[in-house]
């Protein structure tokens, strides 16, 4: 029921409360000149007639509630003030974001120094470095989150079930059965396209792009915490803006070096 059709059933009961009361006044206080008693039934009815008004702001309140939470949980812990930004969340996003890519920034480093051993060490397959770069980044493109210190839990099919039957979603959205599928491809394009940029790159691991690309997984993992763990939904918002900036950053780079690498990126602009 709309807002206007329930403030339309609440006025007729005001109006006849409002006359109910003005009866009573005048039965009360017959032929009394104006003022004394009188002057009190002009205020009592007076008074009276801000029921529907009055209705109408009770049944309106809750929707107002519901927009200032809505803004007020952008940034906000259980344990914050209402009203004022959870400084303490916001570091501890940007901290773990941080220490993520440092800590991705280690394993290229190490990667390195084996791909290098591996291709000088006699008798091993001239294969067995890309192998390595291969397996590293199919599991970066589907278990980044192993180096992040926060919970990135992605969301199951269930719960994805019980989230669409809780909030409001659009109708063009796919099914929660799509998005494995989704992210399973798009796993396999990251991965590809990364190792045409290793290659690019003179078979090395510690460059831009890649480092752009463990800058958009890290980014991609904590707003995973911060929409599905901790359901922030008014910063997930503005996280999802640091998102797709991340992948404009990794397109751009990938494209100075190859412009068929590029597509491997592209899906998750969309």
């Amino acid at each position: 029921m709309s807002i206007i059709g329930s403030a339309t059933l609440l006025l007729p009961r005001s109006r006849v409360f409002d006359s109910a009361v003005g009866q009573q006044n005048r039965s009360v206080v017959p032929g009394q000149p104006v003022g004394g008693k009188a002057s009190k039934t002009k205020a009592t009815c007076k008074t009276s007639q801000v029921g529907p008004t009055s209705s109408v702001a009770r049944f309106r309140k809750p929707a107002r509630d519901l927009r200032s939470s809505v803004i007020t949980s952008a940034a906000q812990s259980p344990g914050s003030t209402e009203g004022e930004p959870d400084f303490e969340a916001v570091t501890r996003y940007f901290g773990a974001t941080a220490f993520q890519l440092a800590a991705m920034s280690g394993a290229l480093w190490s990667l390195d120094q084996a791909t290098s051993m591996l291709a000088a060490t006699q008798g091993v397959p001239a294969w067995a470095p890309k192998a390595v770069v291969v397996a590293f980044f199919a599991v970066m493109s589907l278990k980044s989150r192993v180096f992040s210190p926060l919970n990135n839990s992605r969301p199951t099919t269930s719960s994805e079930k019980a989230a669409i039957s809780e909030r409001k979603r659009p109708s063009w959205m796919p099914p929660p059965l799509t998005f494995p599928i989704v992210w399973t491809t798009i796993a396999v394009l990251r991965t590809v396209s990364s190792v045409m940029i290793w290659e690019l790159s003179g078979r090395t691991l510690l460059v831009a792009p890649i480092l752009a690309m463990m800058l958009h997984l890290a980014i991609g993992d904590t707003w995973n915490t911060i929409n599905n763990v901790e359901q922030r939904l008014g910063t997930a918002v503005l996280g999802v803006g640091m998102v797709w900036a991340s992948v404009i950053l990794v397109d751009t780079l990938y494209f100075q070096l190859s412009t068929t690498a590029v597509y491997g990126s592209k899906p998750e602009r969309i």
